[in-house]
């Protein structure tokens, strides 16, 4: 069937349990998004571990054929070390347990383009997520190799939330990073802050952000060049991310969300 592909946690968290209006620009660059395939998942150790395997279309033509005859490969596994944390963020509920997660995620993925040969993709991550409390985080750590023009690009994400008013007023913060290696290739950055006030949980609230975006805009490339834009993310397209140097960006949100 078609459904999100099981890389990362941030990308996996539904958008209406989300603590940010937005993901983060390293699951931007990161994610897979949706696609079709087909994947085998379940439980074990009276499902305190996870674990998923799948294979999908290469990413780049969703709903569609392959621009090849490969498919995208992958893996992940997940481990509740306390709790049960599940596929959500913040903690509205004032959890009187502990909840903590460990995961991570490997796939290999051969990109087919109109205009270059093949490239062999191979892209990992590993994510924790913790709430009680009150209080949470989410942590994770993004690596891709292009084997075929032997690049590397790293990111990372780090967010927390803690409410002050238990169950209704939140503050909330996260920095996030993508470091290509590629020669004149920019780095690219965000810096968020905000407040959330949850009057029903996830249900019924109002979100309120500001970021400083360094080196903004992203700009996602093809076959290895920055600044060739696609619309996709470097894992299905194998590109490199490039962001322009020096121009920093102000964004500020507001968001009310009803979910019923």
């Amino acid at each position: 069937g078609q459904f999100k592909v099981p890389f990362n946690f941030e990308e996996l968290i539904p958008d209406t349990a989300m603590q940010f209006i937005d993901r983060s620009v390293t699951n931007e660059v990161f994610s897979y998004g949706r696609d079709l395939g087909v994947t085998v998942h379940g439980g074990l150790l009276e499902k305190k571990l996870h674990y998923y395997l799948y294979a999908m279309n290469e990413g780049n033509n969703i709903n569609t054929a392959n621009r090849n005859n490969f498919f995208l490969w992958g893996t992940r596994v997940v481990y509740n070390v306390l709790g049960n944390h599940g596929l959500t963020s913040a903690d509205p509920g004032n959890s009187e347990e502990p909840q903590w997660m460990v995961g991570a995620a490997g796939t290999y993925n051969k990109v087919g383009q109109p205009t270059a040969a093949d490239m062999n993709l191979f892209a990992t991550t590993a994510d924790t997520a913790f709430r009680y409390r009150g209080f949470s985080a989410i942590g994770a750590g993004y690596y891709l190799r292009n084997q075929s023009t032997v690049t590397n690009t790293y990111g990372f994400s780090g967010q927390a939330g803690y409410f002050i008013l238990p169950t209704h007023l939140e503050v909330i913060a996260r920095f996030a990073g993508v470091v290509p290696t590629t020669a004149g290739v920019t780095n690219g950055y965000e810096a968020d802050g905000g407040v959330n006030y949850y009057f029903k949980g996830h249900n019924l609230k109002i979100l309120a952000d500001y970021a400083v975006l360094i080196n903004s805009p992203l700009t996602l490339g093809v076959g290895g060049a920055a600044g060739r834009g696609a619309a996709g993310n470097i894992i299905t397209t194998g590109g490199t991310p490039g962001f322009n140097h020096g121009q920093n960006d102000h964004r500020v949100r507001l968001q009310a969300q009803v979910y019923f």
